[in-house]
C-alpha cells in the first residue's frame, strides 16, 4: 500500500510540475486507480495467505497441543492408577498392620497366659518336688523299717528253725541208710576186726539212744558186729558223733572209714584221742544233739 501511495503521489507531482490535457489526465487517473485496486487485491491475497499460515500454525500448536493433553492426560491417567494403586496397598498394609496389632495383642495375652500358667505349674511343681522328697524320706525309713522287721523275721525264722531243730530227734533218711550201708558193706574183711564196732552212747539221753540204736542197726545189717552200747566212760560227754582213739596218727584204718562214710552222707565225725586207751581200741561215740 505504501509502495503504490508512492507511486501516485509521483505521479500526480509530475502532472502538477507539468500540466496536460484532460484525457492524459483522464488516463493517469484510471491508472492510478488501476493501480489502487491491484494494491488492494494484493493486500487481500496477502492477508488471505497470511490468515491461512496463521491459522496452519494454529492448526499446528493445537494439534501439538492436544498430542501433548492426550500424553498429558495419559500420564495424568497412570498416575492416577498409581495413586489407586498405592491407595489399595497403603489400605491393605494399614489391614496388615490392624491385624498384626491384634496378633500381637493376642500373642501377648498367650504369653502373659502362659507366664502364668508356668508360674502356677513351677509353684506346683517345686512343692511336687518337695513332696516327693518328703515322700522319699519317708519311704526310704518305711523302707529301713520293713528291711530291718525283715531281718528280724529272719533271725526269728533261723532262731526257730534252730529251736525246731534242737527239739527234733536225729534220724537218717532212707537215702542215708541206703548209702551208708553200701559204704560199709565194701569195707575190706580184714579192716574190722571180728568183735566189730564198740559204740559208746549217753544213756541218761533217750535222744542219742534212739540215733544211737539207728546207727547199730545200719552197721549190722552192713555185716558187721557192734557191741558194748553201753553208757560214755569219757568224764566230759561231748555233742555229736566222736571217733575215740589213742592217737589219731596210729589209729586203726577203720577208725578213719568210718567217719569218710558218715561224711559221705552229710554227718561230721569228730576225732578224739584218749591216752588211756589202747593201741588197737576205738570207740563209736554217740553224744547228745
Amino acid at each position: 500500500m505504501k509502495i503504490i501511495s508512492s507511486i501516485s503521489s509521483t505521479i500526480s507531482t509530475i502532472f502538477i510540475q507539468n500540466p496536460i490535457s484532460i484525457e492524459s489526465a483522464t488516463l493517469a487517473h484510471k491508472i492510478i486507480f488501476g493501480l489502487y485496486v491491484l494494491s488492494l487485491i494484493f493486500t487481500l491475497i496477502l492477508t488471505v495467505w497470511l490468515w491461512k499460515a496463521s491459522n496452519k500454525a494454529q492448526d499446528a500448536v493445537m494439534t501439538d497441543a492436544e498430542v501433548k493433553i492426550t500424553a498429558a492426560k495419559a500420564e495424568a491417567s497412570k498416575a492416577t492408577e498409581g495413586i489407586k494403586k498405592a491407595e489399595l496397598k497403603i489400605a491393605e498394609i494399614n489391614f496388615l498392620a490392624e491385624e498384626a496389632k491384634e496378633n500381637a495383642a493376642k500373642a501377648k495375652y498367650e504369653t502373659e497366659k502362659i507366664t502364668k500358667e508356668n508360674i502356677e505349674l513351677r509353684s506346683n511343681l517345686e512343692k511336687s518336688i518337695a513332696d516327693a522328697a518328703i515322700e522319699k524320706q519317708k519311704l526310704a525309713k518305711t523302707q529301713i523299717e520293713v528291711s530291718d522287721a525283715r531281718r528280724k523275721q529272719v533271725e526269728a525264722e533261723i532262731l526257730l528253725e534252730q529251736m525246731k531243730d534242737r527239739m527234733r530227734p536225729r534220724s537218717l533218711s532212707l537215702q542215708q541208710r541206703t548209702r551208708l550201708i553200701e559204704i560199709i558193706s565194701n569195707f575190706p574183711k580184714d579192716i574190722v576186726p571180728k568183735s566189730g564196732i564198740h559204740m559208746q552212747v549217753n544213756i541218761g539221753d533217750s535222744e542219742a539212744m534212739s540215733f544211737a540204736s539207728q546207727i547199730k542197726s545200719v552197721i549190722e545189717n552192713s555185716g558187721l558186729n557192734v557191741y558194748g552200747m553201753e553208757n560214755a566212760t569219757v568224764p566230759t560227754i561231748p555233742k555229736g558223733l566222736i571217733m575215740l582213739v589213742q592217737n589219731g596218727e596210729n589209729a586203726p584204718p577203720y577208725a578213719a572209714a568210718f567217719q569218710r562214710a558218715f561224711t559221705d552222707i552229710g554227718i561230721h565225725v569228730q576225732g578224739i584221742e584218749v591216752p588211756d586207751y589202747g593201741k588197737d581200741e576205738v570207740v563209736l561215740f554217740i553224744g547228745s544233739k
